[in-house]
């Protein structure tokens, strides 16, 4: 009996605008007799069968897709990618048909035929209703002599380690996993039972859609079976070698995803979860050789391997990377732009700079700002074209950072919102900047005179221009408005400025200065209604 095929969004609308021929590969989830189709690749390097273990562990290879220009496909390709599928008896193959009126068409292998399968093309809230993700962080100590052989060898152990010598605790729920036992919950319960017994969602995503991440600690086994061999006692015995000796010493901080069903049972997780720390492994010592290689086996310039998990909203599910704590984003593009292209993704903006890692709720914590306290409000009643802000910003206002510039520092928080956007979509590595360093970037291009720095004097829309193109290097575009209702006759060209970049505006008049994320613009009526951003605020950031 063939699978029923439920393909997401986002992998049909990445197929479907592919432009060229080409070839790839296929990755899902599959659960009750049900093939989950999240992800793809492009195979135009011998690289193509490592972007698995980028993935959420579960999401493996269930079978390639062909885009064609011509209506003619080859099902020989299929060959050498059934032997690689392990998680369905009946690998997908995927024909698109480019054209006029782009074609997707479905066929299984069921019983080694071709047989057309009907597709449920799943949207991104409906997948991630159905799963959950377990974010699963642990440390792990390298130590091994500093050569290319001994470093994979001492990683490889690692994972050998992981065999029935581990415990995994869910940290808010107080739940322990072991082999096949729970406890602090009932043996039968689900994956999803978990989240009924406290808040996990993590709200930060680039479409505005709650994720459940469930976090996890890893345990290691220190005490012995009671029914093990007893030992012998002996002596204890010391060698002492006296030599020069080198060694690499490294901690290595794991953080590794899954991506679960919600009814699974909780007591098959473990293997999962071990699994997991193996792909974690994996990427991470692909770093750390290609590192060792690049500085000719001297181990002092290995850098140490940071993770960062990224949720691009073109792809819909989560990719993780390793990159060097010494590689500047710049000294990654190409590595980066590749990945866009092996993905399918645009390439009109980064989606794979650090900036751009995925917001976690636990993370953010400590993070005193509020990130997009728009999302959740209300539509308006304006019948119009609405544009909102694209992607996540943090919130500047008043009293912020222990300074009193109320009053006067409206646009100075304003810029700061904008900077934040910048830097959190990944056009900039620079933070964001303080007011010292704002007043100081205005003195330094001869805008303003020395006393500036330190004073509480006002900026306006131009000052913000000036830092933004100085110190983010951002050109910026002014519109010059005499009145309120000036303003009102903008909405065509504010309505396309979000549909298109998606930035957040700054508007200032006088001593005053706001933040527009977004219009509602009815073309017919000519009115038009703006989401405003208020920096004037001065309350505190524990908002419910």
């Amino acid at each position: 009996m063939k699978p029923t095929l439920k393909i997401s969004e986002t992998v049909i609308n990445r197929l479907t605008n592919v432009q060229e021929p080409c070839l790839g590969n296929l990755f899902g989830v599959f659960y009750n007799k049900t093939q989950y189709i999240i992800g793809l690749c492009l195979n135009f390097d011998d690289e193509h069968s490592q972007i698995v273990q980028h993935f959420p562990t579960e999401v493996e290879l269930c079978g390639i897709f062909e885009v064609s220009d011509s209506g003619k496909f080859d099902h020989t390709k299929l060959k050498d990618t059934i032997e690689n599928v392990i998680i369905t008896d009946n690998p997908l193959y995927l024909k698109v048909t480019i054209g006029a009126n782009t074609n997707v068409e479905a066929t299984l292998i069921v019983n080694n035929k071709l047989e057309m399968a009907n597709i449920e093309v799943l949207k991104e809230e409906d997948l991630y209703s159905q799963f959950l993700h377990i974010r699963l962080r642990a440390q792990l100590p390298l130590v091994c002599s500093p050569d290319e052989e001994n470093i994979e060898e001492a990683l490889h152990e690692l994972r050998q380690h992981f065999e029935d010598k581990m415990a995994f605790h869910f940290q808010k729920q107080h739940v322990f996993l072991l082999e096949n036992v729970v406890n602090g919950i009932s043996s039968d319960s689900t994956v999803g039972d978990l989240c009924k017994h406290t808040s996990s969602t993590n709200a930060f995503n680039k479409n505005n859609m709650a994720l459940d991440v469930l976090q996890a600690d890893m345990l290691k086994k220190v005490s012995q079976e009671m029914n093990t061999e007893a030992k012998k006692n002996h002596a204890p015995i010391l060698c002492v070698d006296k030599k020069k000796y080198e060694s690499l010493i490294m901690v290595l901080n794991l953080d590794a995803l899954s991506m679960i069903h919600r009814n699974f049972p909780l007591k098959n997780v473990y293997e999962i979860l071990i699994s997991s720390l193996y792909r974690n492994i994996v990427i991470i010592k692909r770093t750390i050789l290609r590192h060792f290689q690049q500085s000719g086996g001297d181990h002092s310039k290995i850098s140490y391997p940071e993770i960062f998990h990224f949720f691009p909203e073109e792809c819909g599910h989560f990719i993780t990377k390793v990159y060097a704590k010494n590689e500047s984003d710049c000294s990654l593009e190409r590595e980066r732009k590749k990945l866009h292209s092996r993905l399918l993704l645009p390439v009109t903006h980064p989606v794979f700079r650090r900036s751009n890692k995925f917001l976690f709720k636990e993370e953010n914590q400590h993070n005193t700002l509020l990130i997009n306290p728009h999302d959740g409000l209300k539509p308006t009643t304006n019948d119009g074209d609405i544009a909102l802000v694209k992607g996540i910003y943090k919130y500047y206002h008043y009293c912020q950072d222990r300074m009193d510039d109320d009053g006067w520092g409206c646009a100075y928080r304003s810029l700061q919102t904008l900077a934040s956007w910048f830097y959190l979509q990944g056009y900039t590595e620079k933070p964001v900047p303080t007011f010292k360093e704002i007043q100081k970037c205005l003195v330094d291009i001869g805008d303003k005179p020395s006393n500036f720095i330190g004073s509480k004097q006002w900026i306006g829309s131009t000052e913000v221009n000036f830092v933004l193109s100085s110190l983010l290097n951002i050109t910026c575009k002014i519109l010059y408005c005499s009145s309120g209702e000036d303003v009102a006759s903008k909405g065509s060209e504010l309505l396309n400025h979000f549909q298109t970049h998606g930035s957040p505006i700054m508007i200032g008049g006088g001593v005053l200065a706001h933040t527009i994320l977004g219009v509602d613009y009815n073309r017919q009526t000519g009115n038009i209604k703006f989401l405003i951003l208020d920096p004037h605020y001065t309350g505190g950031e524990n908002l419910q």
